[in-house]
């Protein structure tokens, strides 16, 4: 079964386990969320509707519209 994601935007979200892999938050009039995730990473496409890039001091996921997930592995194929 594939799922369509019917969100206008980009929902994400940014887990991290330990205060340690973050270097700054920031949320005054905008938000800056800076950190660590680790020095290995993997990508994983879920789904077809979420980008998930983990790492050993957490995770980042990223919805993804409908047909970006084909244009993200091809970017990444030309590299």
């Amino acid at each position: 079964m594939i799922k369509v994601n019917t969100v206008k935007g980009h929902s994400f979200s940014i887990e991290m386990p330990s205060r340690r892999g973050i270097n700054n938050l920031s949320i005054n009039g905008g938000s800056t969320i800076e950190g660590d995730l680790g020095d290995t990473i993997s990508f994983e496409i879920i789904e077809g509707i979420l980008l998930q890039i983990s790492g050993e001091n957490g995770v980042f996921r990223l919805d993804l519209r409908e047909g970006e997930s084909e244009t993200i592995l091809r970017s990444l194929e030309k590299r």
